[in-house]
């Protein structure tokens, strides 16, 4: 096999990248970023440490690595998926094609309810599509243990993830994980503490929206399309909390306060909808850091 340098290895990906971009697509394309971040990951080293010493021959059993992720990379497959990992709340969360890759916008849905949850000692807390568990985990490594944390999700490949990376944080014994169908299958088993909190990030893309390939060919499709609208998912699940949380042996409980991720346009729908479930409720949205409304907080009580 030929030998390489680390720039000309960088060289000959970025090369190869750039041509299997399509069209539509060329102003998210990132084939310098992408070839630095591959060959950082199989060498062992930070991106700097790359320009470091350019010449350096890499190695033939980390070169044939480096094309093989490429080669994914030129697929269309995310880097995400090919490395098994993505950063959120500073921490290095394993992910698959079972679970959509953790983006960084939903960084802000966990600050807002660890800020409200600022004055309070305990809480309990339902995630609802947990997929990797990226938000109950990340409000478990700043929350105390009496603050009670469950996460749902429909999907048994997903909860294995999260359980995953519950265990590689050492929060496993702060989560309780539940296979459920949105809360359909959820009871409490005991009567929970106040404030009852639930954040929600739920499937919200119409069906028939044109994605990025990188999304639309690789990510679960079930945790990303919600009807032609995107609000099916969603309209499901106020209408049921809207009716109460059981508890085990005993009456409803309701939830107090929903943080919910959402589709830019769907903010008018949310608007007049939810003033239906929920009328004695305040709905306030919040922006994302390009300034675009991505965020509900509907407040109960």
């Amino acid at each position: 096999m030929t030998q390489f340098t680390i720039q000309a290895a960088l060289s000959w990906a970025k090369d190869t990248l750039r041509t299997a971009i399509e069209p539509q697509w060329q102003d998210l394309a990132t084939p310098e970023l992408d070839a630095e971040i591959l060959l950082a990951a199989v060498l062992k080293k930070t991106r700097t440490e790359l320009f470091t010493h350019p010449e350096s021959i890499v190695p033939t059993l980390n070169l044939e690595r480096f094309q093989k992720f490429i080669a994914r990379r030129n697929g269309g497959e995310p880097i995400a998926y090919i490395l098994g990992k993505k950063e959120f709340f500073g921490l290095e969360f394993f992910v698959d094609k079972n679970v959509l890759i953790p983006r960084p916008e939903t960084e802000i849905l966990g600050e807002k309810v660890l800020s409200f949850l600022k004055p309070y000692d305990a809480s309990t807390i339902l995630d609802i599509g947990t997929g990797s568990g990226i938000i109950a985990i990340a409000l478990a490594k700043n929350l105390s243990e009496k603050h009670q944390l469950y996460a749902l999700d429909i999907s048994p490949a997903a909860l294995r993830i999260a359980q995953k990376n519950a265990v590689a944080f050492r929060v496993n014994s702060h989560i309780e994980f539940i296979c459920s169908d949105l809360l359909k299958d959820f009871i409490f088993p005991t009567t929970p503490q106040s404030p009852l909190v639930i954040v929600a990030n739920l499937p919200y893309v119409p069906e028939g929206d044109e994605l990025p390939p990188t999304v639309r060919d690789f990510e679960p499709a079930s945790a990303l399309f919600s009807g032609r609208a995107g609000t099916d998912i969603y309209q499901r699940f106020f209408t049921e909390f809207a009716a109460g949380i059981f508890v085990q042996n005993s009456k409803k409980v309701f939830c107090d306060i929903c943080f919910f991720e959402f589709h830019l346009p769907q903010q008018p729908f949310w608007q007049k909808f939810l003033p239906t479930l929920f009328p004695d409720a305040t709905l306030e949205f919040f922006s994302d850091l390009s300034g675009k409304t991505r965020f509900g907080i509907l407040r109960i009580s």
